[in-house]
Formats: structure tokens, C-alpha cells, sequence
């Protein structure tokens, strides 16, 4: 999904359903039989960053059009902005990821998150 704000395009987000056997093998995800769907997004601008932009709208699609039952994601453990506004979107942090994800040549510490409706 592209993300425009003001005609303007400033981001992308990707939204995938989650398998069984990844969150089973790759999150060690407690409840593996759950729909659950996974998203990675990034808003380029940053005089937009922290404005809660599209905040509700990846919540609202995954519960209401896909009826997933959680959603998750897995910001790296120092990218504290975001894992703040996840966490201001209802998001809680269920376990480390150590050493998870391959970024600028290195693997990071990460942190599985999770998003249940209410």
C-alpha cells in the first residue's frame, strides 16, 4: 500500500497474513493458530514522523476487513519512535527477537510486538 498524505506521497506499507508454520518456526508466536497478519511500513518525511498518521488505519483494516484476531511486528529494539507509537496504538511487546533482523550488514535485536482488539 502506498501511503499519500496531501496528494503527497510519503510511505509505503506492507501487509502480509502471517503463516502458521512462520509464526510457529520464526516468532516462536505463542497462539500459531490464530489469524494473524504482519506489517512493515515506513513514512519517509520526517517533519511527518510523530503526527500518528495512518495510525488507526492499519488496525481498523486488519480487524475489520481481514477479521484477523492479532496483528504483529518487529521493530528493531533501538528504533524507540517506533516502537512508542506502536505502543500508543494498542501494540505491546511480547518477547525479544535476538539477532532477527539483517540490516546495513548487521543482525539486530528486535522486539515481536502485538496488537489484539479490544
Amino acid at each position: 500500500l502506498i501511503l499519500e498524505f496531501d496528494e503527497k506521497t510519503i510511505g509505503y506499507v506492507q501487509v502480509y497474513r502471517v503463516s502458521q508454520k512462520d509464526l510457529a518456526e520464526e516468532y516462536q508466536y505463542p497462539f500459531p493458530s490464530l489469524c494473524v497478519y504482519a506489517t512493515d511500513q515506513l513514512i519517509g518525511e520526517p517533519e511527518l514522523w510523530g503526527l500518528g498518521i495512518g495510525k488507526q488505519m492499519l488496525l481498523n483494516y486488519f480487524t475489520n476487513s481481514q477479521k484477523a484476531d492479532a496483528a504483529i511486528l518487529d521493530p528493531n529494539q533501538d528504533n524507540i519512535r517506533a516502537i512508542r507509537c506502536y505502543q500508543a496504538c494498542g501494540y505491546r511487546i511480547l518477547k525479544e527477537l535476538l539477532k532477527h533482523e539483517l540490516h546495513e550488514g548487521n543482525l539486530c535485536d528486535c522486539y515481536l510486538m502485538e496488537y489484539r482488539p479490544q
